[in-house]
């Protein structure tokens, strides 16, 4: 029988280090992003937009979204400019 990676001494965070919300291609606005994902048990998340001028290059700030069980990191989803046939 194995054993299962959580049944092993120490911390187990739970997090999403890739999520976009309407400041670019999601539906939910950066506080509703924070919130649900918190309510569902989230310790951390980055919410990373596309950084692209399609967009205004957003980068959300979600410190107002953290607290002592809850934490963001900023970040966002960078890209390398068209490709020859024109898509990101």
């Amino acid at each position: 029988m194995s054993q299962s990676i959580f049944d092993l001494p120490g911390r187990f965070w739970r997090g999403n280090l890739h999520t976009h919300s309407n400041l670019s291609d999601g539906a939910l606005d950066p506080s509703e992003v924070c919130r649900r994902y918190k309510a569902e048990g989230y310790d951390f998340l980055a919410l990373t937009d596309h950084f692209v001028g399609e967009y205004n290059y957003p980068i959300a700030d979600t410190k107002p979204f953290r607290d002592e069980e809850f934490t963001t990191i900023l970040g966002a989803e960078l890209h390398s400019g068209a490709m020859e046939n024109g898509e990101l």
